[in-house]
């Protein structure tokens, strides 16, 4: 990366705040956010120093790794999408960032295929990075287990999308069969 273009923490704080009521207003399980703040100087979320009583620290350590790991996927998707976007094209950018404020969930892209390259592009560099982001700490992982890490990673990912394609299948089939009435 260039270092003449790398963010100033003033542009990853604010790409921050833009980005982080989104991410939790879609992340699937919202009571995690009980456990976790976010430290606007690192850029991920920290277990709260007093957790509530029915979490052992297992859990929190657990939901930690599985917040910060969406966290991080969720701002390599958003950066990939606005890299995408040549700069001349100011009218698609636009749309682009109307539809990224609001948030709806009226509807969203997906690959009708997610393939082993599209994993390696989108998943394995953010596991890789996670992982090597904590090397140092007790719980670091081995290269070796690298592989491993990645597909456990992969796994919920194929099987969320198999269900969602499940779900855009059941609704192109409602609307063709509403467009024969």
């Amino acid at each position: 990366m260039d270092i003449k273009n790398k963010p100033t923490l003033a542009e990853k704080q604010a790409f921050w705040t833009e980005q982080l009521p989104n991410f939790e207003a879609k992340y699937w399980l919202p009571s995690h956010f009980e456990l976790l703040e976010f430290d606007m100087e690192g850029g991920n979320y920290e277990v709260r120093n007093v957790l509530p009583e029915h979490y052992s620290e297992d859990d929190a350590t657990e939901i930690w790794h599985r917040v910060n790991t969406g966290w991080a996927m969720w701002k390599k998707a958003i950066n990939f999408t606005k890299a995408q976007v040549p700069e001349s094209n100011a009218l698609l950018s636009a749309a682009i960032d109307a539809v990224q404020k609001l948030g709806s969930g009226d509807f969203v892209l997906v690959p009708r295929v997610i393939t082993d390259e599209w994993m390696a592009v989108y998943v394995d560099p953010v596991v890789t990075k996670y992982c090597k982001d904590y090397e140092d700490l007790p719980f670091s992982v081995e290269e070796s287990e690298l592989p491993e890490i990645r597909e456990s990673h992969r796994l919920p990912i194929r099987n969320a999308h198999k269900r969602l394609m499940q779900v855009i299948e059941a609704q192109e089939q409602s609307h063709d069969s509403e467009s024969f009435k």
